[in-house]
């Protein structure tokens, strides 16, 4: 940049300043503090950009400032997961300064990140164009070309698409359980299983195979391929019979337990057991989607935790995350996990549970009849109680009342719990939401929302900052909760240093149970105890020693960062 004098000198040396500190701060992983530097030097740099007549810089070498700077936030929004606003940084930065290849290189891991292919690989290709053949620009760019033509075949196909494998997958096609192994055994297939309504068969699970189902992939070893695949086609069987929103009645003096993102952090999953106790019919869980990808334990997690819901139904409780779908699976590892460990096969039988789960749940604390609910037992009295060790906030919500009580029973209420978030209209009520054809991949309109939103602070609507889905304000989330006689909204999806966030005036919760995320980010976990009064008793939790498996070990092998 071109020298100056006065106040134009010494704006400059600020902005640079700031943006040391951010790089600094980006390099430490300290990612919101670092987009909040990146601002304030954009601002800044901005401001000196609009006063011509009172600076000596050439307007092109502040530009090319700017595009640094706004390629730099893009980079930090990437590693924030917040790619639809990285893409808009990387958009502007190249507005500024057309020929800056770092901002086209950026756009594209952001593209690439949400699975926009296509758009993904113009950039690359732009970056090879400005920039020669960088080892792992190529890299990339030879990975779009193919998942491009894999996305055209698909749709050429589409039409005469097969059933589900599910539907006539037999275990016996699956190699036979060997004498010599030693891991947990379920009974032979046909001897101890249980009819649903529809005649199908469910594998009958009991606890004492989840015990040693769990010693087991502590020591990391896998069960049998023909377990496995018995375990993931009764989960599908029992997940079809279920409606998109399942209400789950939580009477006075019982509580369930809620937790946000696991992504393949098996021994943090184990932590949450060993302090608030095993999945049981009087200590049942709902766990809000994102069981898989990016932890390299997420067969293990999934597995456990299907385990536990065929064992007894009433025991565990899942939603479908925006990370149980193919677009997701294929770029951050679990796909890859599964064939490493098991087969092309059992990852598709896997993609076929997922289209089943639920979307959501309907805490209701109300006792109101006229709900075809699960009934929860009484929770024992040391239950209740959360160990000393670890804190807990137990006024849940700062003191603010959410809502009204309703219903039969005094000071109940309701809450849902839904993976992303809400709308981007109001008017939509649990009825819709039941309609919904949920066996697909959440690309678009209602269900897509569920699994991608986020809130924002500000009122109304807003662009997605991941690029899917829609940003809502706390007016939006009000509106829907008093138009079905909701209290609170419980939403995981994003990272939080506390492992939990109060957001819209008490009526909004974020519970993220995945601590170190990706065993760089520092977070804390946490899950949520309710009882029928909705009133959400917050535990923290550190992350738990693992096995030296790096996360994103299964993911291809191109890294998200390169050029960065």
């Amino acid at each position: 940049m071109a020298p100056a004098n006065g106040a134009e000198a010494e704006t400059l040396d600020e902005v640079q300043a700031m943006k040391n500190a951010a790089n600094a701060l980006l390099k430490e992983n300290h990612l919101h503090d670092a987009d909040a530097q990146y601002t304030k030097a954009l601002a800044a740099l901005n401001a000196l950009c609009e006063r011509a007549d009172l600076r000596e810089t050439p307007a092109e070498k502040l530009n090319e400032a700017a595009a640094v700077i706004l390629s730099n936030r893009a980079m930090t929004r990437i590693k924030l997961e917040e790619y639809g606003w990285a893409v808009n940084d990387a958009s502007e930065a190249l507005s500024r300064c057309p020929s800056y290849y770092k901002a086209y290189y950026r756009r594209g891991c952001a593209k690439y990140a949400i699975g926009k292919y296509k758009e993904a690989l113009a950039d690359f290709r732009a970056v090879q164009r400005l920039h020669g053949k960088d080892a792992d620009n190529a890299a990339k760019l030879k990975d779009c070309e193919r998942r491009v033509r894999e996305e055209a075949f698909a749709r050429a196909i589409a039409e005469d698409s097969a059933p589900p494998l599910s539907d006539s997958f037999s275990v016996s096609s699956l190699a036979p359980v060997e004498d010599s192994y030693t891991g947990p055994r379920l009974e032979e297939e046909g001897e101890e299983e249980t009819e649903q309504e529809d005649g199908s068969a469910i594998v009958k699970v009991s606890r004492e195979f989840v015990d040693a189902l769990l010693e087991a992939f502590r020591k990391q070893q896998k069960i049998h391929a023909r377990y496995a695949a018995r375990l993931v086609l009764s989960a599908r069987r029992m997940f079809s019979a279920l409606p998109n929103i399942v209400h789950v009645c939580v009477p006075a003096g019982r509580e369930i337990t809620v937790c946000g993102d696991t992504h393949g952090q098996f021994y943090d999953l184990l932590r949450i057991f060993e302090l608030n106790g095993a999945p049981s019919r009087e200590n049942p869980y709902v766990f809000n989607g994102d069981f898989v990808d990016r932890g390299s334990f997420s067969v293990e997690v999934i597995l456990t935790l299907i385990a536990y819901k065929l064992m007894d139904p009433s025991c565990m409780h899942l939603t479908r995350g925006n990370h149980e779908s193919l677009a997701m699976n294929k770029i951050y590892g679990f796909e890859g996990e599964v064939k490493a460990k098991y087969s092309e096969t059992l990852f598709k039988l896997f993609l076929e549970m997922f289209r089943k789960l639920p979307l959501a749940y309907v805490l209701d604390g109300t006792g109101a009849s006229s709900l075809r609910a699960n009934e929860l037992p009484p929770s024992r009295a040391s239950e209740t109680a959360v160990p000393a060790s670890h804190h807990e906030n137990r006024d849940g919500n700062d003191g603010t009342d959410t809502g009204a009580s309703q219903g039969a029973t005094e000071g109940g209420k309701r809450a849902l719990v839904v993976h992303g978030g809400l709308f981007s209209r109001d008017g939509v009520t649990l009825g819709e939401l039941q309609r919904i054809d949920r066996d697909c991949e959440p690309d678009s309109g209602l269900m897509a929302e569920m699994l991608w939103s986020d809130p924002q602070k500000e009122p109304g609507w807003g662009a997605s900052k991941r690029g899917v889905g829609v940003a809502f304000g706390p007016d939006v989330t009000e509106r829907f909760l008093d138009a079905n006689a909701l209290q609170l909204v419980v939403r995981s999806h994003e990272m939080k240093e506390a492992g939990y966030e109060v957001e819209a005036n008490g009526r909004l919760v974020t519970i993220f149970s995945a601590p170190n995320y990706c065993d760089q980010m520092g977070n804390k976990g946490a899950w949520i105890r309710f009882g029928h009064d909705m009133v959400p008793r917050f535990t923290q939790f550190e992350a738990a020693p693992h096995p030296q498996v790096k996360a994103m070990a299964y993911a291809p092998n191109l890294g998200m960062y390169g050029l960065m």
